[in-house]
């Protein structure tokens, strides 16, 4: 994750990272987590980088969490042509659409009826379930970036991808 311009914003977000991995992972009763743990571990804040550099810090995560309720088309691009599974929230407006309709086009369910709901998330629980199990589960993860890789070329060369995100 990209660490805020504010450390206190940045210091209150590992706060409930913590918080919400222990209680998904763990329960709200155990004390001591080692999932909880192992999960935040994978886990990095980086300092801003400049544009060029965030190319290579795609390509170097297991998974990405796209922000809701703003997503830009550029970053969700990035990522899916890098191959690298993207966690998206639909949102209300076109900016917080965009990734859904990439992936969407992809439809990965076609190569695997598993991947039809991989990455689009029907709530903002649901976005932590789909990125917890993209960061834990190695098996399920390199299905998901197979097969990104072979149908990323959807959203670059068919033009009518543009004009499904007004549709979704």
């Amino acid at each position: 994750l990209q660490a805020s311009r504010h450390s206190k914003q940045t210091e209150t977000l590992k706060r409930r990272l913590q918080t919400s991995l222990k209680e998904r992972l763990c329960g709200n009763e155990a004390i001591d987590c080692p999932a909880m743990k192992k999960a935040y571990d994978r886990i990095h804040f980086l300092p801003r980088v400049k544009s060029d550099e965030v190319l290579d810090l795609i390509q170097k995560a297991s998974v990405v969490l796209h922000p809701f309720p703003f997503g830009g088309s550029k970053t969700a691009s990035d990522v899916i042509n890098a191959g690298v599974p993207l966690v998206t929230y639909p949102q209300a407006y076109l900016r917080g659409r965009m990734a859904a309709v990439f992936i969407k086009s992809m439809a990965l369910e076609e190569l695997d009826p598993d991947l039809g709901s991989c990455c689009i998330a029907s709530s903002p629980s649901d976005y932590v379930t789909k990125a917890i199990r993209l960061a834990l589960d190695d098996e399920y993860r390199s299905r998901v970036t197979q097969a990104i890789q072979q149908r990323s070329d959807r959203i670059f060369d068919d033009k009518s991808v543009s004009f499904e995100w007004g549709r979704l």
